[in-house]
């Protein structure tokens, strides 16, 4: 499948996921695809209070699946955490799981050049 059409079923997922999603949650989602967790970093007391602030408001009854593929190259996916939950994995093992991910040093050239072909597809 080509880049682009990989990047049409990105966008259609997500907006079956997300019908009200707006431009600047297209923009996230693509600087997500590009830098991973990397947007993240350093991972600090901070980011993990964080992300058990958003665990706790996560819902279990969510229909997304716990992946999602966000990357039209497969290398980087969103962790959905009410689907998480669903599945009884505990904050912990996310937290784990994510700081173990290797870093994808992307620059913004090639965050740029990802930008313009979600725009272009």
């Amino acid at each position: 499948m080509a880049i682009k059409d990989r990047l049409r079923a990105i966008i259609r997922q997500e907006l079956s996921y997300h019908p009200s999603m707006e431009i600047a949650d297209l923009y996230k989602l693509v600087y997500q695809a590009a830098f991973g967790f990397d947007h993240a970093l350093p991972i600090d007391e901070h980011f993990r209070s964080y992300v058990a602030t958003d665990w706790a408001k996560a819902h279990r009854g969510s229909s997304i699946p716990a992946v999602q593929l966000i990357d039209p190259f497969g290398d980087v996916a969103r962790l959905h955490l009410g689907a998480c939950k669903r599945s009884d994995v505990s904050v912990e093992s996310v937290l784990d799981l994510v700081f173990c991910q290797p870093r994808r040093d992307a620059s913004l050239e090639s965050f740029a050049s990802l930008w313009e072909q979600m725009l272009s597809s």
